[in-house]
């Protein structure tokens, strides 16, 4: 299976989705909004109105000054994909999953994860795009609080 190159390369290719990308524009996140979103998430991506569902899971660590997270599909043969944050309120969650490989597209993805909050439910979507590429799929997902 081959590797994903270091999000340091790629984080680029998603800059120009994502509001406040750079570091001057970021606002620092709140620790008590950090400690509401740590903790494991388990929802379900819809890839249509139609879909029945794929299961994943959002698992996220409060750091120092760092939150990081993974975001597995265990039905699947994607490996875990790092998460960061970018964006948290008491209401909005905005992150970025990747790179990972993803084996159906034979590339480098990233996925941006924009989701509202309320409690212990996440409800938004999912934007992947290959790394090198225009976007690639937008799609919706809901999540609740496992721990």
């Amino acid at each position: 299976m081959r590797r994903a190159r270091p999000l340091s390369q790629l984080v680029t290719a998603y800059t120009p989705l994502v509001r406040g990308s750079s570091a001057a524009e970021r606002h620092t996140l709140e620790p008590r909004v950090i400690a509401q979103l740590a903790g494991t998430w388990n929802g379900t991506l819809f890839l249509s109105d139609s879909d029945r569902g794929t299961p994943f899971s959002l698992t996220q660590h409060p750091t120092w000054e760092l939150y990081r997270g993974t975001l597995a599909f265990p039905k699947t043969l994607l490996e875990p994909a790092d998460v960061r944050l970018l964006e948290a309120s008491d209401t909005t969650f905005v992150a970025l999953a990747g790179p990972y490989f993803d084996p159906d597209v034979q590339d480098d993805m990233l996925t941006l994860i924009e989701a509202r909050r309320d409690g212990n439910r996440l409800w938004g979507s999912f934007c992947s795009r290959p790394a090198d590429g225009p976007r690639h799929a937008k799609r919706r997902f809901v999540a609740f609080r496992a721990s």
